[in-house]
């Protein structure tokens, strides 16, 4: 083990020049004409293992250990779902100026990668949450994703989907992975189909915080409410959904 002589130095040191540990390091970070200094580049370096550090030495709850990490993503998650919701993201839909060609040319893969585009941290977030149970026990498919497996699926493979239904997705994807006769393809079609499902999963519940945040934000509910009532379904139905 290394001699804490060094840092005793270094601890005395500070103290001399009347800076505490804390300011030292908060102003290292913040201060623009450190941005280069090697101390800063080797602190970035190991953040990893200073937050885990960190963590570590803390007498506190594992609730309020992480709490100024749920803080963070909470602030990122509420910044990125406004600018999602804005105007400019272009997923403000008036109803009663609608083009046939906004209709014909609307798409859930566009939707989702705006999605993942504006609001990473969130997508994220609701990748593992909403398919958590799934993904321990099948695994995700890390070497492609959502999107391509949604451009990439032949008439057949949808056909096919389409028959079989969501159902008891697990139930589908369990016993086809967990089947040892089971083969390679239709290990690949159910995780496949455990992707794109939670694509559109994660579609939904962004459009309803996206809703929430920004009421003019309503793409996705708009065109649901409009196939609705093309297909005159009751109006207590389409209140209910609202």
């Amino acid at each position: 083990m290394a001699s804490s002589a060094p840092i005793d130095d270094v601890l005395d040191n500070l103290q001399l020049v009347g800076i505490s540990v804390s300011h030292f390091l908060l102003e290292l970070l913040a201060n623009k004409k450190y941005i280069n200094h090697i101390a800063v580049k080797d602190i970035l370096h190991h953040r990893q293992q200073i937050v885990d550090a960190l963590l570590t030495s803390a007498e506190e709850s594992p609730r309020t250990k992480l709490k100024w990490a749920m803080d963070l993503i909470k602030d990122i998650c509420a910044r990125e779902m406004v600018v999602l919701s804005a105007k400019e993201s272009g997923y403000h839909f008036d109803v009663v100026h609608t083009a046939p060609e906004q209709l014909e040319d609307f798409s859930i893969e566009e939707l989702a990668k705006d999605m993942e585009k504006f609001a990473p941290v969130t997508w994220d977030f609701l990748d593992t949450t909403l398919s958590a149970r799934t993904q321990r026990k099948t695994g995700a498919v890390k070497d492609c994703n959502e999107h391509q497996l949604m451009a990439g699926m032949d008439s057949d493979e949808e056909a096919y989907w389409e028959e079989l239904g969501e159902g008891d997705l697990e139930g589908i994807i369990s016993g086809l992975t967990n089947d040892a006769e089971s083969s390679l393809e239709n290990q690949r079609k159910a995780k496949a189909l455990l992707l794109v499902v939670n694509l559109q999963r994660k579609v939904m519940v962004m459009s309803i915080m996206m809703r929430s945040t920004n009421q003019r934000s309503n793409t996705l509910q708009s065109l649901v409410g409009m196939f609705l009532q093309s297909t005159h379904t009751p109006q207590k139905v389409i209140e209910m959904l609202e």
